[in-house]
């Protein structure tokens, strides 16, 4: 059996709930959830962490639109992490809060046009210069596979 780890820093973004910076993605730890709990809890969080311009990652019609994530701190985690033998899933860490997640080229890039014009409005331009966000306690959990997903309740809108 696979000792999947999760690995996040919620951070507070308004209209966004359950926001969050993902640390470290990996299937299958050499270490035990309670140890990786203890080694991201002996690290003190940073109070806010910096945001920047929106991007579109993904490819097909599985696209995320995302905004990037800046702080020593995500860095260290993962490193720290990745030295102990966890593997992300992804070959490089892109640090980022999810806007939107699956979409297609089109949508994602409809998402971007509506941020610029929203933007424009409030009289920001992109790319932003930074935003800062207050974060909360880190969360590391174990994988849940995709089977024990759906068996979730669903909200029926």
């Amino acid at each position: 059996m696979k000792n999947g780890i999760y690995v996040a820093l919620p951070v507070e973004a308004p209209g966004f709930p359950g926001a969050h910076i993902t640390l470290m993605y990996c299937e299958d730890s050499p270490l035990s959830l309670e140890h990786v709990t203890a080694i991201v809890n002996a690290i003190p969080i940073p109070p806010t962490v910096t945001l920047h311009a929106p991007i579109i990652l993904g490819e097909g019609d599985e696209r995320v639109v995302v905004v990037t994530a800046e702080h020593p701190y995500i860095d260290k985690i993962h490193n720290l992490l990745t030295q102990l033998g966890l593997k992300h899933s992804y070959p490089k860490l892109i640090p980022h809060v999810t806007i939107s997640e699956e979409v297609s080229l089109d949508q994602a890039q409809t998402i971007l046009a509506t941020l610029e014009n929203f933007c424009a409005l409030v009289d920001y331009t992109l790319p932003l210069d930074t935003i800062t966000v207050r974060t909360r306690q880190a969360i590391v959990e174990p994988l849940r596979s995709f089977s024990e997903k759906e068996n979730e309740p669903q909200l029926d809108l």
